[in-house]
This record gives C-alpha cells, sequence and structure tokens, in this order.
C-alpha cells in the first residue's frame, strides 16, 4: 500500500468521524455507534425517495466512507411513492429497529442538518423541492 493509499484511508475515516460526531452534537449522544446507525438509517429512507439522478447528484458531495454507507444496500428504481410524515418516519425506524428511545422525527431533523451543513445550499433546495410538502418540515431549523 503506498503512502498516498493509506492517506486516503485515513482521510476517509477522519471526514466518517466528524460526521458522526456532528450528529452526535445534534441529537446529544455520545454513542458514535449509536450515531452511525442514525445516519444509515436516515440517509437510506431519503435515497429512497429521491429520483437516480438526485442520489447521483447528492452522493456526488458526501464523503467517501458516507457515500458508501448512502448506497449500502441499494436497488436502483423509481423514488417512493410514501407521501406521508407518518410513513416516511416509520421507514426510519424499521431501517434501524434497535433505536426506539429517540423520535425518528428527531433522528432524521439531526441527520439532516449535518447533511445540509456539508451539501451545497443548491442541492439542499433541490432535494427539498422534490419531496412531498408533508416531509420538508424535517429539513427546517428547529
Amino acid at each position: 500500500m503506498t503512502p498516498q493509499t493509506l492517506e486516503l484511508f485515513t482521510s476517509a475515516t477522519t471526514d466518517a468521524y466528524a460526521w458522526i460526531d456532528e450528529i452526535c452534537g445534534e441529537l446529544d449522544w455520545f454513542d458514535r455507534h449509536r450515531a452511525l446507525r442514525a445516519l444509515r438509517a436516515a440517509l437510506h429512507v431519503l435515497r429512497d425517495h429521491l429520483s437516480v439522478e438526485q442520489n447521483a447528484k447528492l452522493s456526488a458531495q458526501l464523503p467517501t466512507l458516507v457515500r458508501g454507507i448512502y448506497y449500502e444496500g441499494w436497488h436502483p428504481g423509481p423514488p417512493s411513492r410514501e407521501r406521508g410524515i407518518e410513513g416516511y418516519l416509520d421507514a426510519l425506524s424499521a431501517a434501524d429497529p434497535t433505536e426506539r428511545e429517540v423520535d425518528p422525527f428527531e433522528i432524521a431533523r439531526g441527520v439532516y442538518a449535518v447533511l445540509a451543513r456539508h451539501v451545497s445550499p443548491g442541492e439542499v433546495e433541490k432535494i427539498v423541492a422534490t419531496l412531498p410538502h408533508r416531509l420538508r418540515i424535517l429539513w427546517e431549523a428547529p
């Protein structure tokens, strides 16, 4: 392994930990593993509500390891037809069945707040504009 390759791995890990630590801060958690599960669940539910093109554009702005989490287990297809927030939050809960102590609404808002800080404002606007009106509240500042 070359020093450049090793540096890429180190950088990717550092970037992923930074996101996880930000999620811990947003949700007032100390458990990185728990924050990683929340990140995975919230990204997967969002991913399933976006088109293939939107997923490609969003994922291009994600850190390398976060991008891998984003696409983990993905089967490209049309966006989910789920239009209501209850169904969206149920899907988020199902994506991380171990997390029962925190409202999935708070998990989504915390993860999407971190995502919005790292993705270009224009891309965030496009994502939010694509979502049904009932789901846009997940992206609003508390």
